[in-house]
């Protein structure tokens, strides 16, 4: 599983329909009846569908915050931070109101305080369309303006500015707080990629006597005054470099340089802090601060008993690694994974608390189906599988992992583990895949042709997403569908089980799965995620997106595809890429513009073989001509079939 970056939290109370014969649940009566819904049991599972593991229940009138929509269940975390799946159709949910993007959320986590956080940039940065500089530059953000936070996740942080902007910005380029706690139970938190940390830091106070202290822009008597402190004015240390002056940050969250001379320690509450990094592919490293009383792993929780502060609270969504996000509570620190979570103690000393938290082979079973062989392997706690070709072997290189004690191997199977991780190797000259399911991976070899292969046709666009849009007004959407319904009947003919995203003019996503996204550009996400989450719920063996191009120079003509490199199959999505492309240029005879790596989601995001085809420019008028040729639409689809029948040759 993983986690998109799509979600909205809304704290829900969960309403069930009535309990049927088969243990599923129906809606009994209007939605507006909440007394029509009698006291029960919904399932929570590990992933979206029935498929997968119960691995608790909640029961009606519970709260719980909704995560994600992935097709129709819904992603939630109950109060006891267990993280997992319910399908929606069996539940509604009376869910707060929707809160505009420029006012900050309105409350907390589940049993945490109603945290609502000030994000300001330390530098000038720039403010993106998604978490990489790659994606589309929205504008710029000056050095110390307050930002409005609204997600975080791989070490980004979705914010809005003043004029109600949304964008994804640096985690590193950030100070982050809790600006409505007192300022002593503040922490102050630390996000970038491969490093999260929340720090709760002791109050230092301006001395009698030290009335008319500076603030300065710098470390230096030089420095320009930002501003004149009072005696007894409250502020937190962020830097302590040797010499005279000290950052420090002021209740206010204005941040600048003090003389060390003039302030002094307050008590009250007990330094702690927490620090997920990691330290190397797949290998996390957690150090809790603290007078730690214990560690607890359940399910996908990790807990660490922390007792001499029961005032604390704090919040951080981590997304990324398999962890979810990091909370002080009054117990102590919890930590959220994805899956089931596998951790040794390094070391407890000094007051402080090592973890290292690395992935597990627990088992390894050989099974066949008709077209494939399938190598299954039972995993504990989140791994970063890459499939590769290592001369006559297939190898799947698992980072960080360790096996179990007394793992046995299939014949045909050997391994070699050191402390970078595990790798599997197997004798074939097969096409090859890796698929991840709730607690396993499987590395399939796959014989060659159609007949028992699942695609995923996915035709780009739909409902209010038109794409582009030609000179004479051809609409990309309906271009995009006519195709892939071409490419459906043709592999439907030779045997493949075909999976549409869409049949008709509309989206991926229902209108009642897009309602709780406020913004057009969070609705897309969500879409975008419907897509993937389909292809990745049928257990694809490829997945095709469709669609066509658009210049603002009109003169441009070609043909190009594009896959991903974080691609869970990167190396077969390259492959795909590249028939695909090869194909095109055979049956339609337009410009090559290459074979190109990008980060667009659907091939991102996808872990089944993932390419998207860019068939030709609508805003060219040749060749939004040929786009009107029901001749040009069916070579188009039979050079996109004929390029995925040769994927697994």
């Amino acid at each position: 599983m993983k986690r998109f970056p799509i979600s909205t939290h809304t704290t829900t109370r969960i309403l069930l329909g009535a309990l049927t014969a088969v243990g599923l649940f129906a809606f009994a009566a209007p939605a507006s009846a909440a007394t029509a819904y009698p006291m029960g049991t919904v399932n929570l599972r590990s992933g979206p569908g029935t498929q997968h593991t119960i691995i608790t229940t909640i029961s009606d009138g519970e709260s719980a915050t909704v995560l994600d929509h992935v097709g129709d269940w819904l992603k939630v975390r109950t109060p006891a931070g267990v993280v997992g799946y319910m399908a929606d159709w069996v539940t509604r949910v009376a869910e707060d109101p929707v809160v505009p993007a420029t006012t900050p959320p309105p409350a907390g986590e589940p049993g945490l305080p109603g945290l609502v956080k000030d994000v300001q940039a330390v530098r000038a940065t720039g403010l993106y369309n998604g978490r990489s500089p790659e994606y589309d530059w929205l504008g710029s953000v000056r050095a110390w303006e307050h930002l409005t936070y609204l997600d975080s996740a791989e070490g980004w942080m979705k914010v809005a500015t003043a004029d109600g902007t949304q964008g994804w910005i640096d985690g590193s380029r950030v100070l982050l707080t809790d600006k409505n706690l007192d300022f002593s139970r503040r922490a102050l938190y630390g996000a970038r990629e491969g490093d999260w940390s929340m720090t709760y830091l002791k109050v230092r106070e301006v001395v009698p006597g030290g009335t008319g202290l500076a603030l300065r822009s710098g470390p230096s008597a030089t420095a320009g005054v930002l501003s004149t402190l009072a005696q007894g004015a409250p502020m937190k240390l962020l830097q302590i470099p040797a010499g005279e002056y000290v950052q420090a940050m002021l209740a206010d969250g204005t941040t600048g340089w003090v003389s060390r001379n003039w302030i002094k320690p307050v008590a009250p509450l007990p330094e702690e802090s927490v620090r997920l990094s990691q330290v190397s592919r797949g290998v996390l490293r957690l150090e809790v601060t603290g007078q730690a009383a214990g560690v607890k792993a359940e399910g996908g929780l990790l807990s660490v008993a922390l007792p001499a502060n029961a005032a604390r609270g704090a919040y951080l969504e981590v997304g990324q690694f398999g962890v979810t996000d990091m909370a002080f509570t009054p117990d102590g620190l919890s930590v959220g994974f994805e899956g089931e979570v596998r951790h040794q103690v390094v070391s407890q000393a000094g007051g402080t608390l090592v973890l290292e938290i690395r992935p597990v082979v627990e088992q390894v079973q050989r099974a066949a189906a008709a077209d494939r062989e399938i190598y299954r392997l039972t995993m504990g706690g989140t791994v970063e599988p890459v499939i590769r070709r290592e001369g006559a072997y297939v190898a799947l290189d698992l980072f960080g992992a360790r096996l179990a004690p007394g793992l046995t191997l299939p014949d045909g199977v050997s391994v070699a583990a050191d402390g970078g991780g595990v790798t599997l190797r197997v004798l074939s000259s097969k096409a090859f895949a890796v698929k991840r399911r709730d607690d396993f991976l499987d590395l399939e070899l796959l014989s060659p042709g159609l007949i028992g292969k699942t695609v995923v046709v996915d035709p780009g666009h739909g409902g209010i997403e038109t794409g582009a849009i030609g000179p004479t007004g051809l609409m990309e959407k309906n271009v995009n569908l006519t195709i892939g319904l071409k490419l459906k009947t043709l592999l439907e003919a030779a045997g493949a089980k075909v999976v549409m995203i869409r049949t008709a003019d509309t989206r991926c996503a229902t209108p009642e799965q897009l309602a709780p996204y406020p913004t057009l550009d969070e609705k897309l996400r969500a879409d975008l995620g419907c897509r993937a989450n389909t292809s990745d719920t049928a257990g694809a063996d490829a997945f095709l997106s469709i669609h066509n191009n658009a210049s603002g120079d009109r003169a441009v003509r070609g043909t190009e595809t594009y896959w991903s490199q974080d691609n869970l199959n990167a190396p077969r999505s390259q492959v795909f890429a590249g028939l695909v492309q090869e194909e095109m240029l055979k049956s339609l005879g337009l410009r090559n513009l290459g074979v190109k790596e990008n980060i667009f989601y659907v091939t991102r995001y996808t872990d089944a073989p993932a390419v998207l085809a860019e068939v030709a420019f609508l805003s060219n008028s040749t060749d939004e001509a040929l786009l009107r040729q029901d001749s040009f639409l069916t070579k188009t689809a039979e050079a996109l079939y004929r390029a995925t029948a040769r994927l697994w040759n």
